[in-house]
């Protein structure tokens, strides 16, 4: 019976490598038996009914993986089996986020926030981004603000649901309302005299 010690390095298992929501193991076989292998999702159990996939080279690279898939791996003489080993391929990492379009400087126009995400292994959900804390989500990066508004949460998730959260985003210069006025009104037959007496504006000022 083929000896199988996964622990002491029999068979060695490279990094999990992401590319296009796909991952890929390179798995490498140190003994003198053959190595097979099944991929299946992380939820089913091994079925040793189904046909094992044989490696023929010692070391082979397992790929077009999704998340929540895992490998299985075991050695045969060809007539005897070891027990297996599991490879888990799972997306750990959340999102790295970048937030442009609030304005430092007083404005009279609406204020678009633009969200630049980075997902470099499972990649984003189609409902990805969220402007409010998670509650809502949406397919566009992108959030018009037609007033001032305070406490924005901006949040994103990636297809194994993991959620990066940015720094609460606070938006405070827009200013579309004029100054109001107080005047006061004189008329004769040939004058109209005008007097601002006070002028008070919420805004810029």
């Amino acid at each position: 019976t083929p000896e199988f010690t996964f622990e002491q390095g029999n068979i060695t298992i490279g990094n999990i490598i992401w590319s296009e929501k796909l991952a890929s193991v390179m798995i490498t076989n140190n003994t003198e038996n053959q190595m097979q292998y099944q991929v299946i999702p992380k939820d089913e159990e091994i079925d040793i009914e189904k046909p094992w996939e044989t490696a023929q080279e010692k070391t082979i690279t397992v790929g077009n993986l999704k998340d929540d898939y895992k490998v299985i791996v075991r050695l045969t003489d060809g007539t005897n089996v070891t027990s297996y080993a599991t490879v888990d391929i799972q997306d750990t990492v959340a999102p790295k986020i970048q937030v442009r379009g609030n304005s430092s400087e007083w404005t009279n126009q609406d204020i678009t926030l633009t969200v630049t995400a980075t997902e470099e292994e499972s990649g984003l959900q189609e409902q990805a981004y969220s402007f409010d804390g998670g509650k809502t989500w949406q397919t566009e990066n992108t959030k018009i603000y037609g007033q001032n508004t305070q406490g924005i949460v901006i949040q994103v998730r990636d297809e194994a649901g993991n959620i990066a959260t940015y720094n609460t985003v606070n938006i405070n210069n827009i200013d579309k309302e004029g100054p109001v006025l107080n005047v006061d009104i004189e008329t004769t037959s040939k004058t109209i005299t005008v007097e601002i007496l006070s002028a008070q504006d919420n805004g810029i000022g």
